[in-house]
């Protein structure tokens, strides 16, 4: 295993964390939704559910969500001469590529709210903070439902960090 402080730019990252994630043995793993959505705050997403399916255990459903910024425009308005804004559809996410997001949410978080918050530019008096941060923290009991070592979040955690 290769560690961390070798790997010198994303693609060796995202080839290493697709072996790595490839060598686990998950039996399947699907990617459904990609619609469109919009909050109740008004951000328009597109918006996934990747379900991992270990062997031996329940599957597990993780959310993915990506902004509108996401989109390559597929054409140009010819008035205008403007990109339309919801042209395309951004491709879907790489499994393994979302479980290390997940993973990297989780350790980055596993700590108090006032020192993730800090360490985030968070105020710690914001409540949208406080709900960003245990959606963070939900992720453990996520992570260790699939049968993840600490050792393991901790790997697939920094290789996130690289991409």
């Amino acid at each position: 295993m290769k560690p961390l402080s070798e790997i010198t730019d994303y693609k060796e990252a995202a080839e290493i964390l697709a072996s790595e994630f490839d060598s686990l043995g998950w039996h399947k793993t699907n990617v459904v939704g990609g619609h469109l959505l919009t909050d109740a705050e008004g951000w328009k997403h597109f918006a996934w559910e990747i379900i991992f399916c270990p062997p031996s255990k329940a599957p597990v459903s993780l959310a993915y969500k990506c902004g509108v910024g996401h989109v390559y425009p597929l054409y140009k308005n010819e008035k205008t001469q403007h990109r339309h804004p919801f042209a395309g559809k951004p491709k879907p996410p790489a499994p393994a590529e979302v479980l290390a997001c997940y993973c990297r949410d989780w350790i980055d978080s596993d700590c108090a709210f006032d020192e993730w918050a800090d360490t985030f530019g968070y105020d710690t008096d914001s409540r949208k903070a406080l709900s960003i941060y245990e959606q963070c923290r939900e992720a453990g009991p996520k992570l260790r439902a699939l049968g993840l070592s600490r050792a393991q979040i901790e790997r697939f955690a920094g290789l996130s960090a690289l991409l």
